[in-house]
């Protein structure tokens, strides 16, 4: 390279002869060389420093996360996250134990209503006047017979009544409700009779 009057020519190309367009002043060559040199000793960094030997995972059921996997992962995770890792406790899941296979059922009480009830489409046109709550304290006779008088006004079928009826419930009347035993009532006269 030749350096005249603050300016230097760089040869950019194999054996090419230096052209007025390459000429570039002397401080942008100093930048772009010292750039050059800069990005040389971070590839020499990168590529050949010696590499630490992979750190092992912390893993809670060997490196397939399954239980009973007992093969070794390694990964190059820094020693100091390794070290955070062993101080946290693991996570061992929770899990209730579960009858054996075959003996499962649904609690006996808490939804007294038989499946025809329940099966049967809530219509979305009902508007549901504001009956006022029963909790055991007033007279059940009254409260039923408001209800029984209100439901037909507003094209409510026997299953709908079954099904709103427990909504009209409050303290100790829904507590009542929740320990009938399931499925035992099949229409609006079985649940006002057990009422």
């Amino acid at each position: 390279m030749d350096t005249t009057n603050s300016e230097l020519q760089v040869d950019i190309g194999q054996g090419s002869s230096p052209n007025p367009e390459q000429t570039l002043p002397s401080q942008r060559v100093e930048d772009l060389q010292a750039e050059i040199e800069r990005l040389r000793a971070h590839i020499r960094s990168t590529t050949e420093a010696p590499q630490s030997p992979p750190v092992p995972l912390p893993t809670f059921y060997g490196s397939t996360g399954l239980p009973g996997s007992s093969n070794d992962h390694r990964n190059g995770i820094p020693a100091a996250t390794e070290a955070a890792a062993r101080d946290v406790p693991p996570v061992v899941p929770h899990f209730e134990e579960l009858p054996p296979a075959g003996t499962f059922s649904q609690p006996s009480t808490g939804r007294p209503l038989a499946l025809a009830i329940l099966n049967e489409p809530y219509p979305g046109n009902i508007h549901i006047p504001n009956l006022p709550e029963y909790n055991g304290t007033t007279d059940p006779e009254y409260h039923l017979s408001s209800f029984e008088i209100l439901m037909p006004l507003i094209g409510a079928s026997d299953a709908t009544m079954c099904k709103i009826f427990p909504a009209t419930h409050g303290g100790d009347a829904r507590r009542w409700y929740s320990q009938l035993r399931n499925g035992i009532i099949n229409n609006f006269t079985e649940f006002s009779t057990l009422f």
